[in-house]
């Protein structure tokens, strides 16, 4: 059986950019999660969409609510060649599934791939991913997990001079983010 993924190309991405951040502290008091940054002139957000961008996406759905206004000002319309949309996530159905629905009229007969607007992995395994999920004999998901040897250090985030110098993990304990040294 053909993977209707193998006959519909994989065009949107959807990142999902709505929360505060509050486990920064002090640091997502006047920006979103998203544009906290990483290294000198990178966000959060630039390397997300630089992968989607090496992996061949060509429309990026950003979900914004906290602070949504200055992801909005700081992307523009386009950014490393792809066009963005925004929607508005309402706060009061939060979470990871009313985030999604909010782009359900854009992507319902669509394959896309979806990353949390806080999770840095290298550009190149979003094409990977991509790549997997294209193998598969029926397609329905596939989930990017990058594992750290100390897992249960969850949301340590070391920062000099307010950017971060080496992003340890993410918060949560059962996935984890590699440590940035490109």
């Amino acid at each position: 059986m053909m993977s209707n993924l193998k006959k519909q190309k994989l065009e949107y991405g959807l990142i999902l950019a709505a929360g505060r951040g509050t486990r920064l502290g002090e640091i997502t008091d006047e920006i979103p999660k998203a544009l906290v940054e990483i290294k000198a002139g990178m966000k959060v957000i630039d390397y997300i969409l630089k992968g989607y961008a090496a992996a061949g996406l060509k429309k990026v759905i950003i979900i914004i609510a906290y602070k949504g206004k200055k992801i909005k000002e700081y992307l523009g319309e386009s950014a490393y060649g792809l066009e963005l949309i925004y929607l508005e996530q309402n706060l009061d159905s939060y979470g990871t599934a009313a985030a999604v629905e909010e782009a359900r009229s854009i992507l319902k007969d669509k394959f896309f791939l979806m990353s949390y607007g806080d999770i840095i992995t290298k550009p190149q395994n979003y094409l990977k991913m991509i790549k997997s999920l294209t193998n598969l004999k029926s397609p329905q998901s596939i989930m990017l997990l990058n594992w750290l040897d100390q897992i249960k250090k969850g949301g340590l985030v070391e920062f000099e001079q307010a950017a971060a110098a080496d992003l340890k993990t993410t918060a949560a304990d059962f996935y984890q983010v590699q440590t940035i040294t490109e």
